[in-house]
């Protein structure tokens, strides 16, 4: 099956980092949805990440856009996240090929999505666990 394969992953990929660099070209902020699995947060913050659901959507405006860049196939940027000991800052890194969706900031819609499922990246409950050990240990 073609969304499966790599070669369509690839493509989707090279795809989704082109739509990314326009946004930050134009100056446009926008918003991207992956599966909270796929997220790494640096440094951890587990009051966040254990109420996150299957999917996250990251808001990409002011301070977490100014910082946004694509760096090895993926997309970071700093965010700061209310908990119950005052803002934490944390950097947020989600590989190119995670990234579900893209919609604009301005009207909400949806700029692009992401259908691809190769077979290497279907463990990622096991994979974001493994990422954020230590947010679960403490």
């Amino acid at each position: 099956m073609i969304l499966k394969s790599k070669e369509f992953a690839l493509e989707t990929a090279k795809y989704i980092k082109k739509v990314i660099e326009l946004f930050i070209e134009r100056g446009e902020n926008f918003k991207v949805v992956s599966e909270s699995a796929n997220v790494l947060f640096s440094p951890p913050v587990p009051e966040i990440a254990e109420t996150l659901g299957k999917h996250v959507r990251f808001d990409l405006a002011g301070y977490s856009f100014e910082t946004s860049r694509i760096d090895d196939e993926k997309l970071i940027f700093r965010a700061g996240f209310n908990t119950s000991k005052g803002t934490v800052e944390s950097e947020v890194t989600i590989k190119i090929i995670h990234i579900v969706q893209i919609m604009s900031d301005k009207n909400g819609e949806v700029v692009m999505t992401n259908f691809a499922k190769p077979e290497n990246f279907q463990n990622r409950e096991e994979m974001f666990l493994s990422r954020n050990r230590d947010i679960f240990s403490k």
